[in-house]
């Protein structure tokens, strides 16, 4: 059942920010107070409550009780996707937001954001930093640029970088969107790993994205309960969101396959290599993706390296030379790669 809360009007360039929120009780309070302290004031908070069992409900209801500006949705637990899913109907600003119930932002994001809306006025996507928060501490911050400071890009070149692997990033949060441009969009429901997906259909919607090289974005990682704690029990769920896309794809917008074809095989390629250096059971990792880097072939794929045709061709051999054997032929020859 769903019991909302109105919100007063407010200016046109109102900012709409989607919270999911599942018994987060000892975190939630730090992300509210961070959206509603913001020194840019025109936003709504959409706190959707997904069938906590803590006191997290409760919250949400305090919070919309002295502010105004927030509305709570209770339903019954349906995950992420669906929490985010019940929001996007109510929504009423021009842009649009996501920030997870255990994560914060900091006061002058908006501000920030909007601020270089106004000068560039076409952008679409704005993506900004985020560092991690682990166990208590900040870490280091690594840009998504890789230090080249912000970035401009057009629609397609956004979607020809982040399909190799490369900005934006594949984060649902940390973004301002207008909400216009992907009104349609939803999140795959059922699924974990659903924010690369969404984020490959935004970029196939807009003509400008912007990236603004600068912490604003808080993750808090490795918190007990955290869904990112459970992502490698069913992280098959990524590359069936992404062959999905791509099956889409195929049949309503056929210049779009061989973008997911590459986000595709990128994926694979990366989570080949981290399965095998983290110690998981590789046999059984392999076998999973195998069916995954079999359907690579049947579609075209951006930038057809050497190396890409190798691991599609022989993956099991590729990633275990490169690992195993590479390492210690340039240990022996002292061999450097040319730039």
């Amino acid at each position: 059942m769903f019991m909302c809360y109105s919100s007063n009007n407010m200016s046109e360039r109102v900012v709409s920010i989607i919270v999911p929120v599942y018994n987060v009780e000892a975190y939630l309070p730090e992300c509210i107070d961070s959206l509603l302290g913001q020194t840019y004031p025109h936003l709504e908070v959409l706190l959707i409550d997904d069938g906590s069992t803590d006191g997290s409900g409760k919250i949400c209801d305090d919070y919309a009780q002295r502010d105004s500006r927030v509305r709570v949705v209770h339903k019954a637990n349906g995950g992420l996707s669906s929490a985010r899913n019940a929001a996007l109907p109510l929504v009423s600003g021009e842009y649009l937001m996501y920030v997870d119930s255990d994560d914060w932002i900091a006061l002058d994001t908006l501000e920030k954001c909007m601020a270089i809306l106004k000068r560039q006025p076409e952008v679409e996507i704005l993506e900004f930093g985020a560092i991690d928060y682990i166990d208590g501490q900040l870490a280091e911050y690594k840009s998504y640029s890789g230090g080249k400071g912000d970035v401009q890009m057009s629609g397609p070149e956004a979607l020809r970088s982040y399909s190799l692997g490369n900005l934006p990033s594949p984060l649902a949060c940390a973004k301002l969107y207008v909400r216009d441009r992907i009104s349609e969009l939803r999140f795959l429901d059922g699924r974990l790993h659903e924010d690369n997906t969404y984020i490959f259909e935004s970029l196939t919607k807009i003509k400008h994205y912007y990236y603004l090289n600068e912490p604003l974005y808080f993750y808090r990682r490795n918190r007990e309960g955290a869904i990112t704690q459970t992502l490698n029990l069913k992280v098959q769920d990524m590359f069936l969101n992404i062959s999905d896309v791509r099956s889409k794809m195929s049949k309503e917008h056929p210049e779009y396959v061989v973008y997911a074809n590459s986000l595709l095989l990128h994926r694979v390629l990366d989570y080949s290599f981290r399965c095998y250096r983290q110690g998981i059971d590789v046999k059984k990792f392999e076998k999973m993706l195998a069916p995954f880097i079999d359907s690579v072939k049947s579609y075209p794929i951006l930038a057809p390296t050497a190396k890409k045709r190798l691991f599609i061709r022989m993956p099991k051999l590729y990633v275990r030379f490169t690992v195993n054997v590479l390492p210690k032929i340039r240990k022996v020859l002292k061999w450097r790669p040319f730039k």
